[in-house]
């Protein structure tokens, strides 16, 4: 019953507020399409845009703690494309992390956006290739367990599919010969079909 109440929600605000939505879902979409890539640094790029987005989309919503995680987001984004590598702009953000921490903590569960900022930082400015999507992946289950102490059911789907993209992409990282092959095998059952003589009917007639 609550979980009908809280969608009966989630609907009015989408009458209310459609544009606010829209670049949510915008945020949601570009977000899947980046956990998709293989190659890092496109990775990086299209992550900033949805973090755009997902900026613009809370800044509608009036959700402005949000809004000040998704710039500390885009600014820790931008210093790991630009200083990859680069100890001094890594203890940087962690520096900025920690005093956000220490103006937002009010439970338990408010460490966990705090954990999965630092080790986004490690990993966008350490990490690269199938070590950063596991560290990915591994910041998507703490930020899953956290939306769910919320009750965010948009965000819990946003990281369930975050985490089957990821394991997708890493195995097309591991065995990318497969995913050639499958699309090979296709395209040629695809070719022999419509080549295909039909014996049937010549011994018919």
């Amino acid at each position: 019953m609550i979980i009908l109440d809280y969608f009966g929600y989630y609907i009015d605000y989408i009458i209310r507020d459609p544009f606010a939505q829209i670049t949510g879902f915008f945020a949601m979409i570009t977000t899947m399409v980046a956990y998709f890539q293989k190659d890092d640094f496109t990775v990086k790029k299209l992550m900033l845009l949805s973090s755009l987005f997902w900026g613009t989309h809370f800044y509608l919503l009036w959700v402005y703690a949000w809004l000040a995680a998704v710039v500390i987001f885009i600014f820790r984004l931008v210093l790991s494309i630009k200083y990859q590598k680069n100890k001094r702009a890594f203890f940087s953000i962690i520096w900025v992390t920690l005093i956000t921490w220490y103006f937002t903590f009010d439970w338990f569960f408010s460490l966990l956006p705090i954990i999965t900022s630092i080790s986004w930082a490690y990993s966008f400015f350490f990490l690269e290739k199938i070590r950063l999507r596991l560290a990915m992946m591994f910041n998507s289950s703490i930020w899953l367990i956290y939306q769910v102490s919320i009750w965010s059911i948009s965000w819990i789907i946003n990281e369930w599919f975050v985490q089957i993209i990821l394991i997708l992409t890493i195995y097309r990282m591991i065995h990318p010969e497969w995913w050639s092959r499958y699309y090979a095998n296709k395209i040629r059952d695809i070719l022999w079909k419509t080549s295909e003589a039909d014996y049937d009917r010549y011994i018919f007639i």
